[in-house]
């Protein structure tokens, strides 16, 4: 990737970087820029406008498009270039390239996997692999259907305590656009208050702004404990590669360098987030209900007239929470005290009742 130096210095860059918001979407859009760069084999961000020269710049759009497919990434994926140099162009004001035509370069539809959900039984496998902050990590995208790029800015100010049932409700992508409501399971908010307290043994004061997943630390060292650092996407992405790969459920297949890539059964984080949407669509959640806790800005959640309250998305959230716990003792753990609820309600109506029969005799 080009140095630091030349993403200020050139123009380009300035007038691409400055106009994505969103954290996540700015780390694949310049990933997805950096492959072009590289492919084009220029010097700075300057000299993809070749000089704006469109059908130049059209030509070496498509060739890279069809490079793409002949080491075999998928359809979508190479849209997903498109998309961000079509964002690289059109905020440079270079707007008279056949986008239209460049995407008929793509190759039709392949379904790259099965896409299947991970299993409680894999995710089980996971944790045991995991350390506390993997741990965190792994029961939020479950329990919670969040996406992996919305993790590292994570701070513990956007985690609301909802006391009467011991789990978090999250804000997530707080003040910016794509901002949503959502909430993870007890067991994950016993796993998140577990990973702070270890911090805070070592020195850390947790403050509301802190990150709530941080990078790792020398516990000998005093300065960096009481110091985190919000990590990055990719290290996210990373502590879940880890994490899958040590506890044996996703062979590695890409061990030849040069060999075209295989595909996995499961998508690597995707099947983390595809196994809460599965889950709670099975256990009897309204798919309305399921799109905006998942944060979808698309499908049911944009054509609905009807946008559900926190209260009523809470309420259809712990009806089914069970269904997104991993482990069996916290199931059953939850269910201990849920009925220790209701047998309290119900001692409450009983005594009520015997106030209003013996207020009634008095009368008599």
């Amino acid at each position: 990737m080009p140095t630091t130096k030349q993403t200020i210095l050139s123009n380009a860059y300035h007038n691409f970087i400055i106009h994505i918001r969103n954290t996540e979407t700015r780390y694949i859009y310049t990933s997805r820029l950096d492959k072009f760069f590289k492919y084009c084999q220029v010097e700075s961000y300057d000299d993809l406008l070749f000089s704006n020269e469109s059908k130049l710049i059209q030509s070496k759009i498509t060739d890279f498009l069809i490079h793409l497919q002949v080491l075999g990434l998928s359809s979508a994926t190479v849209r997903q270039h498109i998309t961000a140099l079509k964002f690289f162009y059109v905020m440079n004001d270079i707007t008279n390239l056949n986008w239209k035509k460049v995407s008929k370069v793509v190759s039709g539809y392949k379904k790259v996997a099965n896409d299947r959900p991970y299993t409680t039984n894999e995710i089980t496998k996971m944790l045991e692999k995991a350390d506390q902050r993997g741990r965190v990590i792994i029961l939020l995208m479950c329990s919670s259907g969040m996406r992996q790029g919305a993790i590292h800015s994570l701070k513990v100010v956007h985690l609301e305590r909802i006391p009467q049932y011991n789990i978090y409700k999250i804000t997530v992508y707080k003040n910016e656009p794509e901002e949503y409501i959502t909430f993870c399971s007890s067991e994950c908010a016993k796993a998140i208050d577990s990973y702070l307290e270890y911090r805070k043994r070592y020195g850390e004061i947790i403050k509301s702004y802190s990150p709530l997943i941080r990078e790792q630390f020398d516990k000998t060292d005093p300065i960096q404990c009481s110091t985190p650092k919000e990590v990055g996407i990719k290290c996210v992405e990373n502590i879940i590669y880890r994490i899958i790969n040590d506890s044996g459920i996703r062979e590695k297949k890409n061990i030849v360098k040069g060999e075209r890539k295989k595909l996995h059964e499961v998508m690597q984080s995707h099947g983390l987030r595809k196994f809460f949407n599965t889950s709670v669509i099975e256990a009897g959640m309204p798919p309305l209900y399921a799109e905006f806790l998942m944060g979808h800005k698309t499908g049911l959640a944009i054509q609905s007239y009807v946008k559900p309250t926190i209260s009523q998305m809470l309420d259809e959230y712990m009806k089914i929470v069970d269904s997104v716990t991993i482990a069996e003792e916290n199931r059953l753990k939850r269910q201990v005290e849920t009925l220790k609820i209701d047998k309290s309600k119900m001692e409450q109506v009983i005594e009520r009742i015997n106030l209003l029969e013996n207020k009634i005799l008095n009368q008599q």
